[in-house]
């Protein structure tokens, strides 16, 4: 008898912390994926930094505008999405894939066409992301 109950409580506490263990992932995941996205210009180089934050060589961007709206997506294929925040992978409804670093509740968005990729990225308000887009196009058109 006493065997059987250090057994169940055994197995009681492997549940209690798989599960806690469990949560506690799920909300540090979606804090960090709660935090804004950085874009740091380097001299050859642009970073995002964050949740599947990624480096873009100057050399490889094709094409910079600032867009209205998102193509329709079609579904995250690599990353997070949750209340309004998309960052990571997506699949378009064309079937091409993108990455997201956007806010999609507010309404401009900085569209980058790059050698291998697309990217959408905007901040927290529309005047930040036209002084972003600026920003970017600077960096990119400046003499090296």
């Amino acid at each position: 008898m006493k065997d059987k109950k250090k057994k169940n409580r055994f197995i009681t506490v492997f549940y209690l912390i798989v599960i806690f263990s469990t949560l506690a992932v799920i909300i540090i995941l979606a804090f960090r994926g709660s935090v804004e996205n950085k874009v740091v210009l380097k001299p050859q180089e642009m970073d995002i930094q964050g949740l599947y934050g990624m480096d873009i060589l100057k050399k490889d961007i094709l094409n910079i505008e600032i867009v209205d709206e998102l193509p329709p997506i079609k579904e995250r294929s690599n990353g997070f999405a949750g209340n309004n925040l998309c960052k990571g992978e997506f699949v378009l409804e064309d079937d091409s894939k993108c990455k997201l670093f956007i806010n999609s509740g507010i309404p401009i968005f900085v569209r980058l066409t790059c050698k291998d990729d697309v990217l959408y990225i905007n901040t927290k308000d529309s005047v930040e992301t036209q002084n972003l887009y600026q920003s970017i196009c600077n960096w990119k058109f400046q003499d090296n």
